[in-house]
């Protein structure tokens, strides 16, 4: 059991001093995929506010032409 301990040790010992980053082509690639995904929220909350808007504008030109309406009969 004392010899797994060593073994263990001496092995976590070598491997704390081992750091590994990647290339600088699979960081490009991670900033374009983040890049593509901020443009995609982005259009969706444009897409979202633009709805928002069009569904508005149709109820109150709803709502506005009823009560126009109701007090001219």
């Amino acid at each position: 059991m004392k010899h797994n301990q060593n073994l263990g040790s001496a092995l976590r010992s070598k491997l704390e001093d081992l750091q590994s980053s990647p290339d600088d082509f699979v960081w490009n690639a991670i900033e374009e995929k983040l890049k593509k995904k901020r443009r995609r929220l982005l259009f969706w909350y444009f897409t979202f506010g633009l709805a928002l808007l069009v569904l508005t504008s149709f109820v109150y030109r709803t709502f506005n032409s009823n009560a126009i309406n109701g007090l001219k009969h």
